[in-house]
């Protein structure tokens, strides 16, 4: 049966991620901190969890034949990116940009979003083992997530 087969393998690529969301979870760094202080430590593992089984079967469905393991928790990490984007959309964040060197400059988190996301769009034009699929699931699962599941005001 192949629903079956899937979520075996979905779980099974979620098992996998259990080391680097520890890893994750301890080391929240500045995205997860404002979303985890919002959301609190229940919702935030709900989050998580919701994160990373639509990150993974955003994979799955556009590529129902690979048999490259999913390692790691960027659609996770992804997730949390889509939750600041709703919840803290003007917060300015310091990014560091290549022009001609490294520059540090404070952006407001959509502009940083929209041109992350481009980024990921821009992975679907190249032959890569990076998940891009995952990342934009798991994006659009966080804010989603947050706006519609935990319906949180701005």
């Amino acid at each position: 049966n192949n629903g079956e087969k899937m979520s075996q393998t979905v779980f099974d690529k979620f098992n996998r991620f259990s080391d680097s969301t520890k890893k994750f979870g301890e080391n929240l760094g500045y995205l997860g901190v404002g979303s985890k202080a919002i959301l609190g430590k229940s919702k935030t593992i709900v989050f998580i969890l919701l994160a990373a089984i639509l990150s993974i079967y955003g994979h799955a469905l556009l590529n129902p034949s690979s048999t490259i393991p999913i390692v790691g928790a960027s659609g996770i990490v992804a997730a949390f990116m889509g939750a600041y984007l709703y919840m803290f959309p003007n917060a300015r964040l310091l990014a560091f940009l290549m022009i001609p060197f490294w520059m540090p400059v404070t952006i407001k988190a959509k502009t940083f979003m929209t041109f992350w996301i481009i980024s990921q769009l821009a992975l679907t034009f190249q032959t890569t083992n990076i998940s891009w699929e995952a990342h934009i699931f798991g994006f659009i699962s966080g804010y989603f997530i947050v706006r519609y599941i935990f319906k949180l005001n701005r």
